[in-house]
């Protein structure tokens, strides 16, 4: 108990040490109708800003919102902080037209409408302002001015505050300097002393409006005389923002270790995590009008799951989550993705009925035309794009999750996480960088401004491989044997237990017809193999190298990992049916980061040579057939013996 009272004490001291000190530096005292001496001229040599994270990329603004006057000529003043207080310099709105007349200013005019109808100051003691003077906002809570300076920020950065008399003061830094993990941007060219308000319009951080107070003060140490600031370093606060995007493969995601690739086979289900960081946004705005939405542009290699999607929140540090309704959420999942019609094609913008999303930062939020969506683009990228250069494309879908609008419901979470499913398509290509699934979080970076976005991604990549099997002539491998049929099986598990096998069979799709389950010599297991293609043909392919046909192959597109028999069950008139299986093992070689090949096999595809020779073959079993021939054979040796027998007596008698 007397440590909590001790806490307060110190925190009331605190606020009231802090109060002190920014009254010394701002000055108290109204502005006299006598003569003054205007210090707006004095230069300041640097200005810095110091953000507690690595971006690098924003654009951090300086507007100058209040002007300081000497309000004693610059006299000498008593050592009394009483006195220092009383006697510092004077404020003003910034640009009045005349100092000794009343506020006239834009600034000057929004403040007092701010104000109307509100009491400021801690409960118990409000008081009514008017803000005709700006010292009146130390009169205000830490809450109370800074919702006051995010709504001036608002108010400036989309043009409420309008004068053309005011000549707002403004200075733009970018190129922020990376130390450790905090990024400083320096304002380098000379700033007159006043307050400032140090808005991030840009980059990937949302940051809170900022006081920047560039100030006169009295120096106990050199006579009282007026002194002027050469350097300020100020802390930006900033809310920062994350997208990670992870894939499962639902057959195989409890041994699955690295979750931004998958190895998978066409028809697999898969599921798609996604986590995103919620903004924070100071001060004073309005929640509905903030812009938070996911954007998932999937390739045709997967088909979303109907009813898959469910959104999470989190709290830092918690160890819940908490289900968002869906009645929170606009949800679609049939939108069109548009790409350049030459190059990369790379996806631009999408479209979801009338509306449309950028995909890398451009505001869309009003736009409802394809030519629209691309003057957008071209104003955030500085291109020169028409419509008629940009095309609707067949090889992509986009998914929308829009919380616009609905900040509220999820500005208490510190996460969100997103989960659904997809099922690989046969336009799973083998080994190919294509097969990604890109997902985008648009958001509004700048409280003053929502329709300032930042676009974050992040990609996620499925694989599958194929298997080339080519048909040739024992003899002469340039004989190609189109007409060969071949059942293809997968090896579901070579030491499976009784039970394994038990329930396997009771599986609801199970057919016998498509399993092969041998016992194993000598063991309590078993060997299964599933039946994945049958009556696989050998015919004729394009080769797709010079346009020439290549007769006798089998091609078999999306396989995943794993172990499999190809079966000959017929050939050609005159050839051996092969005696036993050709086993094939598929094994993954490391990612280069672009695709996956299988150990020592190019690109995702695997190629077997299969030999047919000529000649007969007998059947393997007994039975009424090798009799038949037996006897034959046994037939025919002995009219050989009997006819040499009867040659040699012939020749016997004549000699």
């Amino acid at each position: 108990m007397k440590r909590e009272k001790k806490e307060k004490k110190g925190r009331l001291l605190s606020l009231f040490l802090t109060a002190a000190l920014l009254c010394s530096m701002l000055g108290m005292t109204a502005l006299a109708a006598t003569s003054h001496t205007d210090v707006n001229t004095t230069k300041i040599k640097t200005v810095r800003l110091a953000v507690k994270d690595n971006d690098p990329n924003a654009q951090i603004t300086l507007y100058r919102i209040v002007e300081v006057l000497d309000t004693r000529n610059g006299e000498n003043h008593t050592a009394g902080s009483e006195d220092m207080v009383a006697e510092a310099s004077g404020m003003r709105w910034s640009v009045d037209a005349d100092a000794a007349a009343t506020q006239v200013s834009a600034i000057g005019d929004w403040a007092k409408n701010y104000a109307v109808g509100k009491t400021f100051g801690p409960a118990g003691s409000e008081v009514t302002l008017n803000l005709e003077n700006p010292e009146d906002l130390n009169k205000m809570t830490a809450e109370q001015s800074s919702a006051f300076y995010q709504a001036m920020a608002r108010a400036i950065v989309t043009g409420e505050i309008t004068d053309a008399d005011t000549k707002l003061t403004k200075i733009t830094a970018t190129g922020g300097t990376q130390v450790g993990g905090t990024t400083t941007y320096t304002f380098k060219d000379s700033l007159v002393t006043g307050a400032y308000l140090a808005v991030g319009q840009s980059g990937v951080n949302v940051y809170a409006t900022t006081s920047v107070n560039i100030l006169p003060y009295r120096d106990p140490t050199a006579a009282n005389e007026l002194t002027y600031p050469k350097d300020v370093l100020v802390e930006m606060k900033a809310s920062k923002t994350s997208i990670e995007k992870r894939i499962l493969d639902d057959k195989d995601a409890a041994g699955q270790t690295n979750f931004k690739e998958a190895t998978v086979a066409v028809g697999d289900s898969v599921t798609f995590q996604l986590d995103t960081g919620v903004p924070k946004y100071q001060g004073d705005f309005d929640a509905s009008k903030v812009r938070y939405t996911v954007v998932d542009v999937m390739r045709n290699s997967y088909k979303y799951t109907d009813g898959s999607m469910t959104v999470n929140g989190s709290v830092t540090g918690g160890t819940t989550q908490s289900l968002i309704a869906s009645t929170n959420y606009a949800l679609s999942t049939t939108g069109t993705v548009y790409v350049k019609k030459d190059g990369d094609k790379a996806p631009l913008f999408t479209a979801f009925g009338n509306a449309y999303h950028g995909l890398n930062g451009e505001d869309m939020s009003t736009v409802r035309s394809v030519s629209d969506a691309v003057a957008a683009y071209n104003t955030e990228h500085s291109t020169s794009l028409t419509a008629a250069d940009v095309e609707l494309s067949p090889n992509y879908t986009g998914i929308l999750v829009d919380f616009t609008g609905s900040y509220d419901v999820i500005k208490a979470y510190d996460q969100l996480a997103f989960e659904y499913r997809a099922v690989i398509t046969d336009k799973e290509e083998a080994s190919a960088t294509t097969n990604t699934n890109t997902a985008h979080i648009n958001y509004s970076v700048s409280a003053a401004n929502f329709n300032e976005i930042n676009t974050m991604k992040d990609t996620v990549t499925s694989f599958t491989y194929a298997l080339d099997v080519e048909k040739v002539d024992g003899n002469d491998t340039n004989v190609k044997l189109n007409g060969v049929f071949f059942d293809l099986y997968q090896l579901v598990g070579s030491t499976m237990s009784q039970a394994e096998v038990d329930a396997l069979k009771a599986e609801p799709d199970f057919a016998a017809d498509d399993y092969e389950i041998t016992k194993n010599t000598g063991a309590e297991h078993y060997t299964v193999y599933r039946l994945l293609k049958k009556n696989l043909e050998t015919q004729n392919y394009t080769n797709t190298a010079d346009g020439a046909p290549a007769e006798g192959l089998i091609k078999v597109e999306g396989l995943d990992l794993g172990s499999y028999k190809l079966v000959e069950t017929s050939t050609l008139a005159g050839y051996n049916v092969l005696e036993e299986p050709i086993v094939i093992v598929l094994n993954q070689a490391a990612s280069d980061g672009n695709h996956q090949n299988l150990t020592g096999r190019e690109n995702g595809r695997f190629d077997q040579l299969v030999q047919n020779f000529k000649g007969i073959t007998l059947p393997s079993t007994g039975g009424a057939g090798t009799t038949m021939f037996f006897l034959f054979g046994v037939t025919l040796m002995g009219a050989a013996i009997a006819a040499l027998v009867y040659q040699n007596r012939r020749r016997r008698e004549a000699r």
